[in-house]
């Protein structure tokens, strides 16, 4: 019997997660968080209500727990503001998954911001400057975290740079079980920076390969 498997997507706003990994082309099972709250509010991304927030984050969590008691693949979004995919990570290698998450940005938080804006020109969800920078800070905070396999139950990360519109995401680094397995001869500055001081500091991850 195959090891059932849970695919994580996550990126700050605007980096290009449904566009470069789209959920549907994993072969599984997914949830987008943002389409159901579109679908819910007469299908526009805009001005999504506290209310619709809140049902379709319950509806999500109940969906994630069905999938991993039945032992379902399944695949999700998320900026990674929070540590809560971590905790469903963690819960899923209890259950006998594998867990895998694919992580991208579109570069700093400025560039970022104009992608949410560009977006938000064409329809689509958009939010505050400050709330961008938060959300954007959380979830590159919470990158370090999912890198360690230990404390955030995922067991492969690959890190991808979005910043060229014309070209595919670019592979910056890729870590199983907490070990280095790919890591790109031209790390991008935003992840050089996050990364500088760490534990998975570039200069000397380049030492252990």
């Amino acid at each position: 019997m195959l090891q059932p498997r849970m695919v994580v997507v996550a990126g700050p706003p605007g980096s290009g997660k449904s566009t470069r990994f789209p959920l549907r082309a994993f072969g599984v099972d997914w949830f987008n968080a943002d389409d159901r709250a579109a679908q819910l509010n007469a299908g526009s991304y805009r001005k999504i209500s506290k209310e619709i927030r809140s049902q379709v984050n319950l509806e999500f969590q109940r969906w994630i727990d069905d999938h991993i008691s039945a032992g379902k693949n399944f695949a999700i979004e998320t900026t990674l503001r929070s540590p809560i995919a971590f905790e469903q990570a963690r819960l899923a290698r209890q259950h006998g998954f594998s867990t895998v998450m694919h992580f991208v940005s579109a570069g700093g938080l400025q560039e970022n911001i104009k992608r949410v804006k560009e977006r938000s020109y064409r329809g689509g969800h958009s939010a505050s400057e400050r709330l961008l920078a938060e959300i954007y800070e959380k979830s590159m905070g919470n990158l370090l975290m999912a890198l360690d396999s230990e404390q955030s139950g995922v067991e492969i990360v690959w890190v991808y740079d979005n910043s060229r519109f014309d070209e595919p995401a670019t592979e910056l680094i890729s870590m199983q079980s907490g070990r280095v397995t790919y890591l790109s001869r031209n790390v991008s500055p935003w992840l050089k920076e996050l990364l500088k001081g760490t534990r998975f500091d570039i200069d000397s991850l380049r030492k252990t390969l």
